[in-house]
């Protein structure tokens, strides 16, 4: 046959609806795009609860040895690969009185301007004091006031958040005043990673100072510890429940395939039996069956279009190649299905296939 007589029979099977591209085009898109936004949802999943795990400081590591810290090795460890933020903070003891509730101290803590990007503070890099959420709505002042002390007036360059969500407790209601980390030693280092790493505490080790007290051991630990000691995103991704989406997509695929030519088996062997090449029968069975995929594909590509404009994928690179892989594994099985079923279709069956129709 002619090429142009296949595309006549291809489109003749379309219209009249012999072909029934239109239950296999919503049976494939359905499956498809399915399994694949099954697939996008457990990634995200996984996406939020590291968000989660870092929203809460669990990422954040902590070393803690009174008046033994060094301020500018702290800051330094901000330079190293997976540490977003480090700094130096050490208590002043006898706090900070507001005049307006002489009655109550609040606690002060000097802070190295590394400790501001730990704790995500929205500072304005200006001089002056940072207060915690809780103090500033307490005082009713906000970044950019003046707040009056006992003994003066200070500005108030920025505010953080620190939650009562598990993690350590000291700053839910404090006042922090970014400093020089050469001027004298602290007595924490607070340092942000992401991802995880092994050696955290060998990191912390290094900013400690000597001391001559061999008992004085500092003190390592995790500011929230709720949500667990570590977070492993690669072990996480890898055990998810949709990791082999892609197989069960070339698996429907593949039945689909099967069961588009095989319940049509009795109109292929006549066709054969009438003098019709096996070659252009396939073209043409292919030809019908690549509507329905071809239109599957175009369903997932907008599918996938959609979750990246949303923003629900944080990283569009994975997200496309988790989409292409289950939409082309779903095109080759449903491709190899209907091979199969044109294989199995014999001419000196239509009686028998006649029989049991």
């Amino acid at each position: 046959m002619r090429f142009r007589s296949i595309l006549h029979e291809i489109w003749r099977g379309l219209v009249t609806g012999t072909s029934r591209a239109g239950l296999f085009s919503l049976m494939f898109i359905v499956s498809t795009v399915g399994l694949m936004l099954l697939d996008f949802s457990a990634v995200r999943g996984i996406e939020q609860a590291a968000e989660s795990f870092q929203r809460a400081g669990s990422s954040v590591f902590t070393v803690e040895a009174n008046g033994r810290i060094d301020g500018g090795s702290c800051e330094t460890l901000s330079e190293l690969s997976g540490v977003r933020a480090s700094g130096a903070v050490r208590e002043v003891n006898e706090g900070v009185s507001i005049a307006a509730l002489p009655s109550t101290v609040m606690p002060y803590f000097e802070v190295t301007s590394g400790f501001v990007s730990v704790i995500d503070a929205k500072w304005n890099g200006e001089p002056g004091v940072i207060l915690s959420a809780q103090a500033s709505e307490a005082l009713s002042r906000e970044r950019d006031d003046a707040l009056l002390l006992a003994d003066q007036s200070v500005s108030i360059a920025g505010t953080f958040d620190y939650p009562d969500d598990g993690r350590r407790a000291g700053l839910g209601y404090a006042m922090l005043a970014p400093t020089l980390p050469d001027l004298g030693s602290y007595d924490q280092c607070w340092i942000d990673v992401w991802p995880m790493n092994t050696q955290i505490n060998h990191l912390l080790t290094l900013v400690v100072l000597p001391s001559e007290d061999q008992k004085e051991s500092p003190k390592f630990s995790q500011l929230n510890s709720r949500l667990g000691a570590e977070f492993d995103g690669t072990v996480r991704f890898d055990s998810r429940n949709t990791k082999y989406a892609f197989i069960a997509a070339t698996v429907v695929g593949a039945a689909m395939g099967y069961v588009s030519v095989r319940s049509r088996r009795l109109q292929h062997a006549s066709a054969l039996h009438a003098g019709m090449h096996r070659a252009d029968l396939s073209a043409i069975v292919l030809g019908e069956a690549l509507v329905w995929i071809v239109a599957g594909v175009l369903f997932g590509a907008a599918a996938i279009g959609c979750w990246l404009a949303t923003g629900l994928g944080s990283d569009p690179t994975s997200v496309l190649i988790l989409g292409a892989r289950v939409l082309l594994w779903g095109c080759t099985g449903a491709l190899s299905g209907v091979s199969v079923g044109l294989f199995a279709t014999r001419e000196q069956a239509l009686f028998r296939y006649f029989k049991d129709r």
